[in-house]
């Protein structure tokens, strides 16, 4: 959600470029799927969703200082942490969860616990949204608030702004807009970086809760969840 949002916002990405940059996330899942299916088998899972989860905030912590210079190798190694993680905490969560379970009930279980993980997509995707309307809006107070009105350097800012824009009907007024719309951006910059951190803060949470898990053994022949 975070990152495409970003990357079409602050940086005007395309569909296209967003596609490109996001694939490495693809990629990360899609390697690790084969081994995390067998570690999970051998390894006790409270300790792969502990390691998944903590790789998520690592990967998010990484981009909290995220800044609209940005490009594709930068957000590489966010997305590649990500996206290990993720796939060994989705293993092995879906293991915890359907390991003490009787045969006739995982199929009913596996539905309830999409069900679950979806309605809390839904709220955290609220949260987030959340973070990035208010922070964006208390950045732009900071940096607006920042700037005095006897402040040189924005003068001669304003001044140069004004001469770019001397074609147009107001040039003063161009240029008040041209400013503004450079701290807009800095500010939702900022507004991404607080929520990159806000993920991470989270997903080491959730580390550390998983720990409270019961130990659960794999069933003989069943897989260990319903990812492929």
């Amino acid at each position: 959600f975070l990152l495409p949002l970003f990357l079409g916002r602050v940086l005007g990405y395309s569909s296209s470029e967003v596609g490109t940059t996001m694939v490495v996330s693809g990629l990360a899942m899609f390697a690790t799927g084969p081994f995390a299916g067998r570690l999970v088998r051998k390894l006790d899972a409270r300790v792969l969703m502990f390691g998944g989860f903590m790789l998520c905030a690592w990967g998010m912590w990484q981009a909290r200082v995220v800044t609209d210079d940005w490009g594709f190798w930068n957000f590489a190694s966010v997305q590649a942490f990500r996206g290990v993680g993720v796939m060994l905490a989705m293993i092995a969560s879906q293991q915890v969860t359907m390991a003490t379970l009787p045969p006739h009930m995982v199929k009913n279980a596996s539905g309830l616990v999409n069900l679950s993980r979806n309605v809390g997509g839904a709220f955290g995707l609220a949260i987030l949204n959340t973070s990035l309307t208010s922070n964006t809006a208390l950045h732009m107070s900071e940096l607006t608030s920042a700037i005095g009105q006897g402040d040189q350097a924005m003068r001669n800012m304003m001044a140069g702004m004004a001469q770019r824009f001397a074609g147009s009907i107001d040039p003063a007024a161009s240029a008040m807009k041209a400013i503004y719309g450079m701290l807009q951006k800095q500010a939702t910059t900022m507004a991404f970086g607080d929520a990159f951190a806000l993920l991470a803060i989270l997903c080491a949470g959730a580390a550390f809760v998983t720990l409270a898990a019961q130990p659960v053994k794999a069933q003989a022949g069943a897989p260990p969840s319903d990812v492929h």
